[in-house]
């Protein structure tokens, strides 16, 4: 069983990195690109073309994209540490029960 566990754990590290970046990658090119288009629109040379009730909207939005890749990345650095931490084992190919 032990040899199971560790065999799907080291299948399931190596997946996660992998689906990880592609995910990051989906995410992060659109967040940039959000991030330049605000970027540009409140560094015209004549100032935002729009009025404050849409720097009151489209803003706060703007931000909450650029957030969406780095909290994407906390969230598989924890699921892949937990996975890590509750499949460890002292020894390799060791049951939790022979090692107390």
């Amino acid at each position: 069983m032990d040899i199971t566990r560790q065999y799907l754990k080291s299948v399931y590290l190596q997946v996660e990195p992998s689906r990880l970046s592609r995910y990051l990658f989906y995410a992060g090119v659109p967040a940039v690109g959000v991030a330049i288009a605000a970027l540009f629109s409140l560094t015209g040379p004549t100032g935002p073309p729009f009025g404050n009730w849409v720097r009151l909207i489209v803003f706060p939005g703007a931000v909450a994209i650029g957030g969406v890749p780095l909290a994407l990345l906390f969230s598989y650095i924890l699921r892949t540490a937990m996975v890590a931490e509750r499949t460890a084992a002292i020894t390799p190919f060791t049951p939790e029960q022979e090692t107390r």
